[in-house]
């Protein structure tokens, strides 16, 4: 047993030896009643938090979530009932984190997200991380992911990935892929047309500027060691100018 999960079990096992239920009727009702709006297969059914029937949630969640059978849902809706409860998020996030490690693609996408927006410091790392794995399943994922792969977020700039992830997303209908995906190729395109009456893209034009620049910083040191020269080795040692 996983070690969120056992820790878990202080908190849950009266619970679970009071429920009477059989695995399938309990899983049904803790997703009845604790499922998110927008996870896969319960959209439109799903309950807001503010909403959830703790009292009637806690019994089958737990029971569901301590099973033998008990799937990654079940462990995902049990930390939104605990949420919903008053319990501590780090008490919650066991039920999260385990949730996440059992595969389930909402609640890896969920934990990123509580990793890169929640209370405690960003860690991009470990978000970059769960959207990887919430990306094989789960298209907002894959939009996500590709930010962050676009600007190097918790990892490496890995441009060709993130257009992948935003096509991907896009074409399952995902809103934020869709206008990723749209001002990423809108990018690509700025640096490759071009930009003045010599038919210098965006990144040839700032690769003169920066060669200008650094010539006219060159041609400055030279002209303050013709200075410094002219008070004799001493000053131009001093300077530097030898």
């Amino acid at each position: 047993m996983r070690l969120s999960t056992l820790l878990l079990a202080g908190l849950a096992l009266s619970t679970v030896n009071s429920y009477a239920e059989d695995y399938d009727s309990a899983s049904a009702s803790c997703s009845r009643l604790a499922a998110h709006p927008d996870e896969p297969g319960y959209e439109g059914k799903g309950v807001y938090i503010e909403k959830i029937d703790t009292a009637a949630a806690m019994a089958p969640c737990t029971a569901a979530a301590f099973s033998d059978k008990a799937l990654g849902k079940d462990m995902y809706h049990l930390y939104r009932v605990h949420l919903a409860s008053g319990q501590t998020k780090s008490t919650a996030n066991l039920a999260l984190n385990a949730a996440a490690t059992a595969g389930y693609a909402f609640a890896q996408y969920k934990l990123a997200r509580e990793l890169l927006e929640g209370d405690e410091p960003h860690d991009y790392v470990a978000g970059r991380y769960w959207l990887t794995q919430a990306a094989y399943w789960y298209p907002p994922a894959q939009a996500s992911l590709g930010y962050m792969e676009w600007y190097g977020l918790g990892g490496p700039v890995d441009r060709d990935a993130a257009i992948d992830h935003e096509k991907s997303a896009a074409e399952n209908g995902d809103e934020l892929g869709s206008n990723n995906l749209s001002a990423f190729l809108s990018e690509l395109a700025a640096e490759q047309d071009p930009v003045d009456a010599n038919g210098q893209t965006y990144n040839e034009a700032l690769e003169e500027v920066q060669r200008q620049e650094a010539e006219q910083r060159k041609e400055i040191e030279r002209q303050n060691c013709q200075f410094y020269q002219s008070g004799g080795p001493s000053v131009s040692a001093w300077a530097g100018c030898n």
